[in-house]
Parts: structure tokens; C-alpha cells; sequence
């Protein structure tokens, strides 16, 4: 099952993300291929399947000495024998012909016809060597005929002297069965074990190429130890495919990096099946589940439209030359590093780590909203079923508006565009609101009391940033303002305004040279049928149902009862702290409600929607375990 898992892992990595073969080169380590109780020999269907499967998915085999120039065709892989088995050309050599693939052979030519008594284990002993017809004959065939030094001794533990023996006692043996060839100065280290002195001597002895061990992929290591992965017995071909998948190495390395902190086991997990479950999410998408046109890959490496403006504000920002039409410069600000990286000119230039950070906004949102959760429900298990409900309900909003409403363009806009932009799939600017505004909450939770001027400073930035991310934002200033005020922090509203200070003037700034008023922006640009703030907006709710769908009526007001009975108990339970959550849900719920663009774009909902979770969640744990105790009556 493990290796279902990991390989799972890195086949959806390599279906978004793919890296060419080109850079990355397998070379694979075998040793005997026979059907005998050996650790280091390979049955023969075992073998084959292998094989088979390279060939089947378009891999083609090249030799060590293809190498040497540095480059390889796309799909390339090595075959390597250590030792000098007689069953490579027994059992071996006619699988391979089969397939159309040749190998390497490293022989140890002190053994040549003989049995491998160097042979470490017992089980291992008492296998047949290649005799010298053999190996003429595999040259023949077009494998690379190699060295593996004279007696296998590990030449970690030999003088440089010693070592200069070995191999050209090696290389003369060879050339009296083959004659002279450049194949003959390449070397398998015996074992896989070398050291700098090793390496230094068969340099000087004029070694091309020397291969090890180490289970990763060849790129461009130095070329005197060259990685390759160990094939052993019992090795399941689900292991082996994720062999060949760059990412299960790139992982690997940093699975090896993390424990070298102090991680919290529970954090890593957690952290680990979000990644896992958000790659099944874009598999499933990707394969239209839901319906989201008949060419989605858009969702992935494109964009929706407001990006191309937010690149031209980050290339702005890079050149301080602001042309109109400026949008609010947050999601900018995050942009311009990646511009300025990868000296993009246009956006599908960085569409790639734009994906990524997209990716990873999807991740730490639902962090913030299990931790969110765990401090007002003191639960973790409950909280665990908030941050999971955050990850599917974009899944309900889509089938809700799929079954129960009529299709019309407002309809089909909801089900598909908004089900990506609330799923996170475009590479807009409301994940990194919703980042900012969660953030900025939990740290004023946390530390409200607290008089240290450290804290209001970092909530001034994150408040700063989330309002020039998405303007609406700014809503929550006063809110945050009048409970210092409340508690008579005069110090921190100050340095509350100085974290902030920057990102407003900057704007200010931005939108005098753009429009021509400090307090334009593009908004004022847009026409709406009326006015941007109204109290008409507020029944678009009501309008909506009734106008595509009644029965939508049912779910929403089910939907308002359970948000109105959660918040009562959340308020009630929490006490002060319920108060706060209540006025910064109620503050931003209420000042949405009368934007014109919110029902257009329920995204906008975005920073409350954990909140309305928790709320509801509240309600119907209340309701159920009332039903409980009606029962038991």
C-alpha cells in the first residue's frame, strides 16, 4: 500500500508538473538475473516485467559511454550489470534483444570463468561467472563491456597504488578479449564504495566514467561518481516505476531535510494529506469533475482575466511607471519578485510558480481555518470536520445550482467560474486576501490584550496588505481600531496605523499617477447598472432563487436559520472572544452585502466563509444533541 501511495504522489507531481527525461538520466543497478535464493539476483519474470514496462511507455536504453559528452535523448535510461554474472548472458542478454535494449557490464576479471567467492553474504555465493566467449559475445551484441577493477575490493580501503593495479590489471585482461576500447575505462566502483583518494587516482589513470550507488537519478554530478539506482530481489515494479519519476527524489530530499527540524509528527501529517488531497482534487478536475468545459487546463497554468491587469501592476511596480487602469496593487506586490526572478515579460512566463503558490495558498488557508476552529471549538476532532467541510463545499455550491436551478449564462457563469475561483484554481487575488484576513484575525485573537507594540505593527501589515489585495478588506481597520480603543491600547492603534501606513500611501500614490485622485481607482471605471454601495444589492439573495430557481429558497433559508442559532452559541460560549469573531463577521458581512460586484462573485465571501462554517457547525451540533436528549426521554 506504500508503494501505491508514493507512487500516487508523484505520478499527479509529474502529470501537472512534468520534467523532461533530458535532464534526468536513470541508470539502474542489476547484478544476477536467475530464479536462485540470492538477495542480489532477479527472477527472470520479475526482470522481464520491468523491461517490459520501459518499453511499453516509450523508454529507450542507451550504454555509459553514450554519456560521456554530457547529454541524451528524451526518455533515456542505462542498464548496468555489476560483476560479471553468467546469467546476464544466459537470462539477461535474450530479454533485453527481445525488447531492443543493450546493457553494461562491469566485470571483475580476477573471476572470469570462475565462481564470485568475493561474494560478501553465503546466500550470495557460488554463481557463475562470465567467461571470456561470454563477454566477447555481449560485445558483439552492443553492450558496453566495463571495468570493475581485478579482485572487488573496495577501493576505500586501498592505497592509490594499489588502486592504479587493480584497474589496469583489469583493463589489459578485458583488452585481450575485446581489444582496446573506450568502454574499458569506465568503472563501477566495487560495492558502491569510493572516497576522494579514489577518485583522485583513476582520474589520473585516465578513467572516463565511474559509477556508484546512491538510488537517485543522474543529471550533472560529477562524473567520477556517478548515482545509480539498486535493483535487488523482490523489488515491486509499482517501486520501480516511481523510480523513474524525478519528484519521488525531489521529495525524498526534502522528507530527509525536514527531519533534521523539530516538526510536530501530527503537523507533517496533516500538512502531507492536504498536498495529497488537493492533488486529487486538480486530478479529478482535470478529468472534469465536475463539468468545467470541454478545455480546462486553463484552471491549472492560466488565468482568468484580472491577472494580465496584476502583472501589469507588478511590472509597474519593478519599473515605477503607472499606466491607467491600475488594479489594487496587493496581489502585485506578490507578483513582482516572481516577475523580476524570472524576467517575465508576460504572464505565462511565471504561470508555472504562480500554480505552485496557488497550490500552497489552498494548503495554509485550510490550516487557518483548523486552528481558526480549534479556538472556539476546543476540539480537535471538530475542528478537523470545519477545515474538512472548507475543502469540499465548493462541491455543494456547484450541485446546488446544478440540480436546483435553470440554466441560464448567471447560472452556468456560478457553477463553473466561481466553483474554480472558491476552489482556488485560478491565480487570483482572493486566496492571498483570504490568507491575510484569517492571519491578521487569529494574531488579533491570540494577542488583543497583549500591549506589545510587536503585534499591532504585524497586524497594521497584514490589514495593510489584505486591503490592497482586495479593497473591501478595508472594512475591517475601524473594527480592530475600536476594540484597542475599548481597551484603551492608544499605543498599539499607533503602531497599528504605522504597519499599514506604507501600503496606503503607496496606493494613494500609485492611484494619483493612474487617475489622477488619490482615492481612485478601477473600480470607479466599471459600470453596474448603479451604484457600486445600495441597500438593493442586499436582496439580491431573495432576488436570485426566485428569479432561476425557487427551490433554492429551501437551503438558504435552512442556511440563515443555522447561521443565526450558531451564532448565539458560538457568542454565548466564547464569551468576549465570541463577540469579536461575531462583530468581524457581521462588520464585513454586512458591508459585502451592499457591494454591487458580491453576487457576481461569491469569492468575495471568502473571509467569513470559515466563520459561517464554524456558526453552522455550532448549530447543528446543538440541534443533534438536543434531538439525543429528546430521545432518551
Amino acid at each position: 500500500m506504500k508503494d501505491y501511495f508514493i507512487y500516487f504522489i508523484c505520478y499527479l507531481l509529474n502529470l501537472f508538473f512534468p520534467v523532461k527525461n533530458k535532464k534526468f538520466l536513470p541508470v539502474f543497478l542489476f547484478h544476477s538475473i536467475s530464479q536462485k535464493d540470492a538477495s542480489l539476483s532477479l527472477g527472470l519474470e520479475d526482470f522481464e516485467s520491468k523491461i517490459k514496462y520501459l518499453k511499453l511507455n516509450g523508454y529507450h536504453s542507451i550504454t555509459s559511454l553514450d554519456i560521456i559528452n554530457g547529454q541524451w535523448p528524451e526518455k533515456s535510461f542505462i542498464l548496468t550489470f555489476d560483476d560479471g554474472y553468467q546469467d546476464n548472458y544466459t537470462n539477461a542478454l535474450p530479454i533485453l534483444k527481445k525488447y531492443g535494449f543493450v546493457a553494461t557490464v562491469f566485470i571483475a576479471t580476477d573471476y572470469i570463468g570462475r565462481d564470485n567467492n568475493f561474494a560478501q553474504k553465503v546466500a550470495n555465493k557460488n554463481l557463475a561467472m562470465l567467461n571470456e566467449t561470454e563477454i566477447l559475445a555481449l560485445k558483439q551484441e552492443g553492450w558496453c563491456i566495463a571495468n570493475h577493477l581485478a579482485h572487488h575490493k573496495d577501493v576505500d580501503t586501498l592505497s592509490p597504488e594499489e588502486i592504479r593495479e587493480e584497474y589496469q590489471k583489469a583493463l589489459i585482461s578485458l583488452q585481450n578479449i575485446i581489444g582496446p576500447n573506450d568502454s574499458l575505462k569506465i568503472v563501477a566502483y566495487p560495492h558502491n564504495k569510493y572516497n576522494d583518494l579514489a577518485k583522485k587516482a583513476l582520474s589520473k589513470e585516465g578513467v572516463l566514467l565511474a559509477f556508484a550507488g546512491g538510488r537517485t537519478l543522474y543529471s550533472t554530478q560529477d562524473k567520477m561518481s556517478i548515482p545509480r539506482i539498486e535493483i535487488l530481489r523482490d523489488l515491486s515494479l509499482m517501486k520501480f516505476k516511481t523510480y523513474l519519476n524525478p519528484f519521488f527524489y525531489k521529495l525524498r530530499e526534502i522528507s530527509k531535510n525536514m527531519l533534521k527540524f523539530k516538526i510536530n509528527k501530527n503537523w507533517l501529517l496533516a500538512i502531507s494529506s492536504l498536498i495529497l488531497v488537493r492533488l486529487l482534487i486538480l486530478f479529478l478536475a482535470k478529468n472534469n469533475f465536475p463539468y468545467l468545459g470541454e478545455n480546462n487546463s486553463f484552471l491549472f497554468f492560466g488565468f482568468s482575466g484580472d491577472e494580465l491587469d496584476y502583472f501589469k501592476g507588478a511590472q509597474s511596480l519593478l519599473s515605477w511607471h503607472f499606466v491607467e487602469n491600475l488594479f489594487p496593487i496587493g496581489f502585485s506586490l506578490l507578483l513582482a519578485p516572481l516577475v523580476c526572478l524570472w524576467h517575465a515579460k508576460d504572464i505565462m512566463d511565471i504561470i508555472l510558480p504562480v500554480a505552485i503558490i496557488n497550490n500552497i495558498f489552498f494548503v495554509v488557508s485550510v490550516c487557518l481555518v483548523y486552528i481558526l476552529a480549534k479556538d472556539f471549538l476546543h476540539n480537535k476532532k471538530k475542528a478537523l470536520g470545519i477545515a474538512s467541510l472548507f475543502v469540499i463545499y465548493p462541491y455543494f455550491f456547484y450541485y446546488l445550482f446544478h440540480f436546483f436551478a435553470q440554466d441560464s449564462v448567471v447560472i452556468n457563469n456560478f457553477k463553473i467560474s466561481r466553483f474554480g475561483q472558491l476552489m482556488y484554481f485560478y491565480a487570483i487575488s482572493d486566496p492571498f486576501s483570504t490568507i491575510l484576513m484569517l492571519s491578521a484575525l487569529l494574531l488579533f485573537l491570540k494577542f488583543y490584550k497583549n500591549t506589545k507594540i510587536s503585534f499591532a505593527f504585524m497586524l497594521g501589515i497584514l490589514v495593510g496588505l489584505a486591503t490592497l489585495t482586495r479593497l473591501q478588506n478595508f472594512i475591517i481597520i475601524p473594527v480592530y481600531l475600536g476594540i484597542f480603543s475599548y481597551f484603551k491600547q492608544y499605543k498599539n492603534i499607533s503602531y497599528f496605523i504605522l504597519g499599514g501606513l506604507p501600503f496606503a500611501v503607496l496606493q494613494a500614490y500609485i492611484n494619483f499617477m493612474s487617475y489622477g485622485s488619490s482615492i481612485g481607482s478601477v473600480y470607479d471605471t466599471v459600470d453596474y447598472g448603479g451604484p457600486v454601495f445600495g441597500l438593493r444589492y442586499l436582496f439580491k439573495i431573495i432576488e436570485y432563487p426566485l428569479h432561476y430557481g425557487p427551490i433554492l429558497l429551501i437551503p438558504l433559508l435552512l442556511f440563515l436559520f443555522l447561521l443565526a442559532s450558531g451564532i448565539i452559541t458560538v457568542t454565548k460560549n466564547n464569551k468576549e472572544k465570541g463577540w469579536i469573531l461575531l462583530l468581524y463577521f457581521g462588520v464585513i458581512l454586512g458591508f459585502i452585502s451592499l457591494l454591487a460586484p458580491t453576487f457576481l462573485n461569491p469569492r468575495y465571501f471568502l473571509p467569513i466563509i470559515p466563520i459561517m462554517f464554524l456558526y453552522i457547525y455550532s448549530a447543528l451540533e446543538k440541534i443533534i444533541l438536543y434531538f439525543k436528549q429528546y430521545v432518551k426521554r
